[in-house]
């Protein structure tokens, strides 16, 4: 026998939960002390959004379900904007929200905290009593997994000190890895497929495994089509001769050349987005098969000619399967000499530079080639998102968290402290607005400096709400009301702990690489850019 906050510490280490992030309160403290005394890494964030996004993003970055906790009321509306990210990311993901004790009816901390909850998307899983704690946690951990969101699990706070008879629990982890074995939606892509001269294969993050990756080459090479993948998966077809990149509006031109001149496209677990499709017209006139494990994630934006319920490995491995019985040929696609021209093209970067700020793509450029290309990569919300991606690249897919997915800015500091934990080894590297820095990045950075990450902070600094000043611009209107003085970023990342230096010329970016190479700990660079000079998203 012993108290449910040590109960409820080991089931959490039985899951293998390592770190948690959290924000300490009455309704969870003495869950957070028990948890760190058995040995378990206890990571406090600033606030419990913070917490929150650190989860989430660890558990993407890891491949585990991601795991935090806050106290009640307070806490868990403080978890509301991240938790609408998990939810929309689909990242299996549980919090640990401690509750006001069914008996304190006076709580100043006491709301409806299962409809809060429930409003948003994400699951909830009550702790009914002492008795069912452990197979409520149990429960809590297979439906994140099962559903891929994130699901509250509620902890009254008397749990903490009632007698709990403890014994490991875990429900069964069943083998969900699918394939429906035929169909007419099968039998009619092997048709399409057939029938093409100019197959494309597309991966995006749901296909982003190395089951996944060695299956499509496969596939590509059988049907003698090019390989592309999403924004979400970019690098993981890095290094094949026929791979065309990102598929959507970050393709090269020769990528876009390709890409119009194809006549079927096969998406393994991606959405389609109207940024993969480049608003359907990479898309028009082709034959279109959808292959996703989430019968939802099909035909959520486009129909497919055909929809492939199951792994993307899976479902490849059957076509291969198909193509080689009906003995089809394959479809001669591949040019001798696309792989030069593929490699000799590249977008279009404008010169961004004024008489008192550098360069934003050359900047980022010498940023990215001063850190090792096997890190983590996070982005933030906001104008600067297209811009970093069409310069940054990472090793692995796995390491690459892209929270943009609420739409909301200043999410992407703490979602970096988090991704690290997944490789701590490696440079973790953030591209953030100062919008975002300074909505919620400048809290985080400081838990950044406190628990020893290695964190590169690029700040893309107009002075402004960037994305509001295009869309003030591109009606011919003044931009000044979205126009901000901040102060200097750089003095307060060493304020906090960390280390930091400010960007305007080419002799400042010297600079910025030699304190890349000698950091001893979160680095912040304050890249000042014009607003006026970067290009219009809107355009």
């Amino acid at each position: 026998m012993m108290k449910g906050h040590e109960a409820v510490a080991r089931a959490l280490l039985d899951h293998g939960v390592d770190p948690i992030f959290g924000v300490l309160g009455n309704a969870n403290i003495f869950v957070l002390d028990s948890f760190r005394r058995l040995g378990g890494r206890y990571v406090p964030a600033g606030n419990e959004g913070g917490a929150v996004l650190m989860g989430l993003a660890h558990g993407r970055c890891s491949g585990k379900v991601g795991v935090a906790t806050v106290t009640h009321g307070p806490g868990l509306c403080n978890s509301i904007t991240a938790l609408v990210e998990g939810v929309k990311s689909r990242v299996p993901f549980v919090l640990l929200c401690g509750d006001t004790a069914h008996t304190n009816r006076e709580s100043t901390q006491n709301i409806a905290q299962r409809e809060l909850v429930l409003s948003i998307g994400a699951g909830f899983e009550e702790a009914i009593s002492p008795e069912t704690l452990l197979g409520d946690i149990a429960r809590a951990f297979r439906r994140a997994e099962l559903e891929k969101r994130p699901i509250a699990l509620n902890f009254p706070t008397d749990f903490q000190w009632a007698d709990v008879e403890y014994r490991p629990t875990k429900l069964l982890n069943f083998e969900r890895r699918a394939l429906v074995p035929a169909s007419d939606d099968l039998d009619n892509a092997i048709g399409m497929i057939a029938a093409a001269s100019k197959p494309i294969i597309v991966a995006g993050r749901g296909a982003a495994t190395a089951r996944g990756k060695a299956a499509l080459i496969k596939l590509a090479e059988r049907t003698g089509g090019l390989l592309a993948t999403t924004v979400q998966a970019r690098e993981l077809f890095d290094g094949e001769p026929y791979n065309l990149g990102v598929f959507g509006t970050l393709s090269t031109p020769a990528a876009v050349d390709e890409i119009v001149a194809s006549d079927c496209v096969m998406f393994f677990g991606c959405s389609m987005n109207s940024y993969t499709t480049s608003k359907g017209a990479f898309i028009e006139g082709k034959r279109v098969i959808q292959c996703d494990n989430d019968p939802a994630a099909i035909c959520r934006f486009v129909e497919p000619d055909a929809g492939l319920l199951g792994e993307a490995d899976l479902v490849a491995e059957a076509l291969i399967g198909l193509l080689d019985m009906a003995e089809i040929p394959p479809s001669g696609y591949r040019d001798p000499a696309l792989p030069a021209r593929l490699a000799a093209s590249h977008l279009d970067l404008p010169d961004t530079s004024t008489e008192t700020t550098v360069d934003f793509y050359k900047a980022l450029i010498a940023i990215g080639d001063a850190i090792p290309r096997d890190r983590v990569l996070v982005n933030d919300c906001g104008r600067f998102v297209v811009e970093g991606l069409k310069v940054f690249r990472v090793k692995n897919p796995q390491l690459y968290y892209f929270g943009i997915m609420s739409g909301c800015i200043g999410l992407g500091l703490a979602s970096a402290v988090g991704a690290s934990f997944a490789a701590p080894d490696l440079p973790t590297l953030l591209v953030t607005g100062d919008g975002g820095f300074m909505n919620n990045g400048l809290l985080e950075f400081n838990t950044a400096v406190r628990m020893g990450v290695d964190l590169i902070c690029v700040v893309c600094n107009d002075s402004a709400y960037g994305m509001e000043v295009a869309e003030f611009t591109c009606r011919d209107l003044p931009p000044d009301i979205a126009l901000m003085n901040w102060p200097d970023f750089a003095p307060l990342a060493e304020a906090l702990g960390g280390q930091g230096v400010t960007v305007r010329n080419d002799d400042d970016l010297q600079k910025a690489i030699e304190a890349i190479q000698n950091r001893k700990g979160p680095l912040l660079i304050d890249l000042k850019i014009d607003t006026l000079a970067m290009p219009n998203p809107f355009h």
